[in-house]
């Protein structure tokens, strides 16, 4: 049932952010961007292939359906790099993970910087200094603002259906390990 749930998500948040949000003028060109929001959630509460794969495939359908401008590839390696490090971070035993908008904030950032970094690399010539400081600026304050609406509904939705019983309940902070864990 997780499965169903991440898919749907992942699909959904694609195609709304290509056919929706990505054709509203806003100011500096800038867009909420849904789908790192959707793969946030997803390797929030799933494990780290899952993570790599709802990235994966979020990224190449967003680099291949219009208005795709881009190498084919590219968002989907990044997306899925942030995939797998926001499920191995949450794993992690050694400390707990972020809160879930702080980690939506900085893999909106790093998605962002990363893309433009692998678009230098690539020989975008579209790429400028100040149009990532910009751009990068507005997608994550956009992005933020629209956070609760996705990250709260659907994080719920899949810790509704995760197989652990007691996945709801959150592990007291004087434990050092066992059932919470």
């Amino acid at each position: 049932m997780k499965g169903s749930v991440s898919v749907l998500a992942i699909v959904l948040a694609v195609v709304v952010q290509a056919a929706v949000l990505n054709r509203i003028p806003l100011p500096g060109g800038a867009a909420p961007d849904l789908v790192v929001l959707a793969v946030t959630a997803v390797a929030l509460y799933c494990t780290r292939i899952a993570g790599a794969v709802a990235g994966f495939a979020a990224g190449l359908a967003m680099d291949v359906l219009p208005p795709a401008d881009s190498e084919i590839g590219r968002g989907a390696l990044v997306l899925c790099l942030a995939g797998y490090l926001i499920a191995a971070n949450r794993a992690s035993e050694k400390r707990e993970g972020l809160h879930p908008y702080a980690t939506a904030a900085m893999a909106t950032l790093g998605t962002a910087l990363v893309y433009a970094f692998a678009g230098v690399v690539l020989g975008d010539p579209r790429i400028t200094f100040g149009g990532v400081v910009v751009g990068t600026s507005l997608t994550l304050l956009l992005t933020m603002v629209i956070s609760p609406l996705v990250l709260g509904p659907l994080g719920a939705m899949l810790r509704r259906t995760a197989r652990d019983p007691y996945a709801d309940f959150a592990t007291p902070p004087w434990t050092t390990g066992g059932v919470g864990r």
